[in-house]
């Protein structure tokens, strides 16, 4: 089953790159093993899933080396990571998409992605404010803009996004967070910010906690996630995402595994 949320979850953590700045390299709990599932409430008759994608984590030391992607059991893509002499990811290669993103620098800063996808490229700009993120910039191959995200903090956490888009328009984006550590904080923190990772933008791996809320603001109409938790220790081990349309509920139950 390869919904277009379950995909968009994959590709967010997809296209990320580790953290520039070297107290930054990633020190807490090795993620192992993400297994997601799907449950649906349609006309108030529940429907479950069994297990449609999950991921296998692959580590070199403290260093992720490579993650493979399975779809409803079934190998699907492998995305390899290249770091330099400072532990930056300098490249993804993903393996079975034909997709390859190189991340380039200015100092200790991530300054540009380029994503290249069969014979599409696009460049992703990073503007920072404070030694932290304030805007990212998709430029399409032909030269035009598809895309510019403005971060607002609060403390460790993104408050508040801003995506001025081609399609459909501005909208916004306020999250609410939890008290326990994000296992993919300081791993993955800028999952989410390229213009293929529309789908999910709940999951940006630079917030040191874990979302509880996102609401997501378009004119008049409001989209709400809710993201409940159980824990071992400081980290989450289990994760459920309530979608509501109307009378209809959609759940994702993410299982975290670690090393």
């Amino acid at each position: 089953m390869k919904s277009a949320k379950l995909i968009g979850l994959i590709i967010s953590i997809l296209l990320i790159v580790a953290s520039c700045n070297k107290e930054d390299v990633y020190k807490h709990k090795r993620l192992d093993k993400i297994t997601i599932q799907m449950e649906c409430v349609i006309d108030g008759e529940t429907v479950s899933y069994p297990e449609v994608n999950h991921m296998v984590f692959f580590w070199d030391g403290k260093l992720l080396s490579s993650i493979d992607y399975y779809d409803e059991g079934e190998y699907w893509w492998s995305d390899v990571y290249s770091y330099d002499d400072q532990k930056r990811v300098t490249s993804i290669e993903s393996h079975g998409m034909h997709r390859k993103t190189d991340f380039l620098y200015e100092g200790d800063k991530l300054k540009q992605a380029i994503v290249k996808e069969n014979k599409n490229t696009e460049n992703c700009y990073y503007t920072w404010e404070d030694n932290k993120l304030s805007q990212m910039t998709v430029i399409y191959q032909s030269g035009d803009t598809s895309s510019v995200v403005r971060f607002y903090w609060n403390g460790n956490n993104v408050s508040k996004s801003i995506h001025n888009t081609i399609a459909p328009a501005t909208y916004s984006l306020e999250y609410e967070y939890d008290n326990y550590l994000n296992p993919f904080h300081n791993l993955f923190p800028f999952s989410s910010l390229t213009a293929r990772t529309s789908y999910n933008e709940h999951d940006y791996g630079f917030n040191q906690n874990n979302v509880i809320r996102a609401l997501t603001i378009l004119d008049t109409e409001e989209d709400l996630h809710i993201y409940t938790y159980t824990y071992k220790g400081k980290y989450p081990d289990t994760r459920t995402e309530t979608v509501r349309n109307g009378e209809d509920v959609i759940k994702y139950i993410y299982r975290y595994y670690y090393k």
